[in-house]
């Protein structure tokens, strides 16, 4: 499981990962955003892999007592905040329909 934990951790902070600062994105700061998480440290590593050996000891397989490959569908339906992603993202991080929603779906509600 170390070694799990080892090629997880290169997968999220090495180069093509999504907190690794190379990585491309939408953020108009890309490289800071991507770049501010805390790399993990040998000392946290350790601690993950002795309670995922012990997960894998016990049970028998990792994870423990869920399905190893788990779907669950739904669907999340929300308004954008618009002036957020204009602020934080680069033009096209969200659909022309997200653009034009509000107006398009409740624009009498606004007038009401």
């Amino acid at each position: 499981m170390a070694a799990a934990v080892e090629a997880f951790a290169e997968r999220k902070f090495g180069p093509g990962g999504p907190f690794h600062g190379d990585t491309p994105g939408a953020w108009t700061d890309t490289p800071g955003f991507r770049g501010s998480a805390l790399v993990h440290d040998a000392e946290f590593k350790a601690c993950v892999a002795l309670q995922a050996q012990y997960v894998l000891d016990t049970f028998g397989k990792f994870p423990g007592t869920v399905p190893t490959v788990f779907i669950m569908n739904y669907v999340q339906a929300h308004h954008l905040d618009l002036d957020f992603y204009d602020r934080f993202f680069k033009p096209g991080a969200y659909l022309h329909t997200h653009a034009t929603h509000m107006q398009k779906w409740h624009a009498a509600e606004a007038q009401t």
